[in-house]
């Protein structure tokens, strides 16, 4: 049982998962005497036995044991920490565009496939803090576990040029979150913006020009925009044929 503050009688929730706990408290409950000291809720105390007397035995904020130090957790948060777009550029190697969780928005330059799946055009890699125990559903495309533990993997197909889309995961679960959260990322499609500002033009076609006969690289690898692990005149063709495409 737990009750703190001791007027709190009623109304508590939580979960029990394996050796977790998590106990949904009311933060509206608590003020001076009963304290948060930053992102901690202090002096709750366990103990074992028979309770003689509802207040009485239960300890105040007075006492001076503090038992356990609980970090305090946001039930809408999530976890998730990073997403990439990834492709294998041939044999030159895997390379990840970066979608930033907040911000401007990342923007996929290379053309679809390339993802190492058959007929998936873009494959999104979802990374959390800690291992994942489910990667619940996605709205768009489809999801799976892996490649790493803490990692779900989301493939995508047909999805239209010049626009932007958004992958949501509903009801990812991990090992250290009350219940299941959410996770969302949205990325721009835009064959050949290989300096990522949202337009075609000139000037990706002059950052391919200056690596022309190169193998890509983790700093160059934009530049390959169809993916076959050398930079050249396809890469140029590529992107001729799609100046002036912008992202809304």
């Amino acid at each position: 049982m737990v009750q703190y503050p001791t007027e709190i009688t009623t109304g508590l929730t939580g979960t029990v998962s394996g050796n977790r706990i998590c106990i949904d408290l009311p933060l509206n409950a608590f003020g001076p005497n009963r304290p948060i000291n930053g992102s901690t809720l202090f002096n709750v105390t366990a103990f074992s036995g028979g309770r003689n007397n509802t207040l009485g035995d239960v300890y105040a904020e007075a006492d001076s044991t503090r038992s356990f130090d609980f970090p305090l957790g946001n039930v809408a948060s999530t976890p998730l920490a990073s997403v990439v777009s990834r492709k294998i550029h041939g044999t030159a190697g895997t390379f990840d565009i970066n979608l930033p969780l907040t911000g401007p928005r990342g923007v996929e330059c290379r053309r679809p496939g390339g993802t190492g799946t058959g007929g998936v055009d873009h494959k999104l890699i979802f990374t959390f803090s800690s291992p994942v125990t489910s990667c619940g559903t996605a709205n768009t495309g489809s999801v799976s576990s892996g490649p790493n533990p803490n990692q779900c993997t989301v493939n995508l197909t047909g999805v239209p040029d010049a626009q932007y889309v958004t992958v949501t995961l509903t009801g990812v679960a991990d090992n250290t979150a009350c219940g299941a959260f959410n996770a969302s990322a949205t990325m721009g499609v835009l064959g050949g913006d290989v300096t990522g500002d949202r337009v075609v033009n000139s000037k990706d076609q002059n950052y391919i020009n200056s690596k022309s006969g190169q193998i890509p690289t983790a700093a160059t690898f934009r530049a390959d925009v169809t993916v076959d692990g050398l930079i050249n005149g396809n890469d140029a063709s590529f992107v001729g044929n799609r100046n002036g495409h912008r992202l809304p």
